[in-house]
């Protein structure tokens, strides 16, 4: 399913896309987020950014901070998608295992929703590097409101 209908499906906040998404949040804005998929049967969102110099350290690759930053920005949106912007809280306990150096250019995440309960979302991403690389992996808990 294309992220458009998904977002019709769960979140009206969604529905005007990246544009809406920086509007709302600076750092999205900053690491260049893009929502490109959400698949419905699989629970999962693939998002897109754009690793620039400015986000590199001193070894010229993404510092590690951003690198979960982004991990952290995929399983939100995902988690968003999943429950609607009424109901989803933000994280609450968040882990990056760091696999290799991610090199600047376009990065692929992807988050899938594990389990939900009554007030939490357990969502795993993985962010790869421009050569499709596995280069990080990290989960996130997200607290949500009871549905109505």
């Amino acid at each position: 399913m294309q992220l458009e209908a998904a977002a019709e499906t769960y979140s009206s906040w969604f529905t005007d896309g990246a544009d809406r998404l920086h509007e709302k949040q600076a750092l999205s804005k900053w690491l260049t987020t893009r929502a490109v998929e959400f698949d419905e049967s699989a629970k999962r969102l693939t998002v897109g950014f754009v690793a620039t110099a400015e986000h590199t350290n001193f070894m010229e690759r993404v510092h590690g901070g951003l690198v979960g930053s982004m991990l952290d920005e995929a399983a939100s949106i995902a988690g968003v998608c999943m429950v609607g912007w009424k109901r989803f809280r933000g994280t609450v306990d968040g882990r990056v295992s760091f696999l290799k150096p991610v090199a600047p250019g376009h990065l692929v995440a992807k988050a899938t929703l594990l389990r939900e309960t009554t007030r939490l979302l357990f969502v795993e991403a993985e962010l790869f590097g421009p050569q499709g690389d596995l280069c990080a992996k990290g989960g996130s808990l997200i607290a949500i409101a009871p549905a109505d």
